[in-house]
């Protein structure tokens, strides 16, 4: 007889749905838009960069992430229960919503007086911190996945990849390497959306009960 861990059921997989298409929706028409108007598209910008480059991406990408932290918060609060994760698992996913949060609200160089340097305000160094912060903890999430008992092989298997990646943005940042640098918007896209895609994709592993 088969027995199993709690499958995430489709209405269960609604709040991290509603986090993608917002978060992409939000920040490819930040791109693109702010592209068009700058009559430039710089590949070595960050997200927030753009972001911060007009009053109205910054309150639309403030307002669209609340939602999107509220709804990846939701959905990873039931991932842990459902694989009763460790409490310091809930820590984490809490820290990783106030850092998505706090980064939105304060976009890297919007806040910035002129005659004092780029990211030289205090809500660009608020954002510094609060991406940090999120970053790491994303990692954080899909390392206790991947060393989940609950979580399907394919699952794993994914995670592993997404961590090794993250090392490899890590080691890029670090290291101020110019492959890195140069193709910033390219990696930070990657590693977001490719973040929200594994957790849509988590599935739990099937267990043999003998008897």
């Amino acid at each position: 007889m088969s027995e199993e861990t709690p499958k995430f059921k489709g209405a269960e997989k609604r709040p991290i749905v509603v986090a993608i298409l917002v978060f992409v929706l939000t920040t490819v028409s930040t791109v693109a838009v702010n592209s068009y108007l700058h009559k430039a598209f710089i590949p070595w910008y960050s997200i927030s960069r753009y972001v911060g480059s007009e009053t109205w991406s910054a309150i639309v990408f403030a307002l669209a992430n609340m939602l999107v932290a509220f709804s990846v918060l939701t959905y990873l609060y039931r991932v842990g229960e459902k694989w009763k994760f460790w409490r310091i698992y809930y820590w984490i996913v809490v820290a990783m919503a106030v850092g998505l949060v706090g980064l939105s609200v304060c976009p890297i160089g919007y806040f910035d007086l002129p005659g004092y340097g780029y990211a030289t305000s205090v809500p660009s160094h608020v954002h510094e911190v609060c991406s940090r912060l999120m970053f790491l903890c994303m990692l954080l999430v899909v390392t206790m996945i991947l060393f989940c008992k609950h979580a399907s092989r394919v699952t794993r298997m994914v995670a592993a990849v997404y961590v090794a990646y993250g090392v490899v943005c890590v080691m890029g940042y670090c290291t101020h390497a110019e492959w890195f640098a140069k193709h910033l918007l390219l990696f930070e896209s990657c590693y977001l959306f490719s973040f929200l895609a594994f957790c849509l994709g988590l599935q739990s592993q099937r267990k043999e009960k003998l008897g």
